[in-house]
């Protein structure tokens, strides 16, 4: 079976962090799973992360506060076994604000 790696987007969050001044409307995450078709792949990868404890206490957060979280796989990429065993990536989660999404929307409309 192949092995996969599967870069996730989660955006309408809306969740104030203790100590942030800004909410986190959203976050990137990658996650790895061996699967035997990239079908199976990104069912099982979003299976494991809607169970992780940090995603399921981002998403009651942000239901608390009225918001509708969504999580979306943004790209699925066939890797090798090498690669799954000794390739870097980023294991955790990168946040963004709403500033990010103002940043974004300044350079479209430039």
């Amino acid at each position: 079976m192949p092995f996969y790696q599967i870069t996730f987007h989660g955006s309408g969050f809306n969740t104030h962090i203790e100590g942030g001044d800004k909410p986190l409307i959203g976050f990137y995450t990658v996650r790895r799973v061996w699967a035997a078709d990239s079908w199976d792949a990104k069912r099982l990868a979003l299976d494991r992360l809607e169970q992780e404890e940090k995603v399921e206490w981002l998403r009651s957060d942000a239901r608390s506060h009225g918001s509708t979280p969504a999580i979306q796989i943004q790209e699925v990429d066939q890797i090798t076994l090498w690669n799954y065993l000794f390739g870097s990536y980023t294991k955790g989660f990168i946040f963004y604000s709403n500033e990010f999404e103002e940043d974004e929307e300044q350079e479209h409309s430039a």
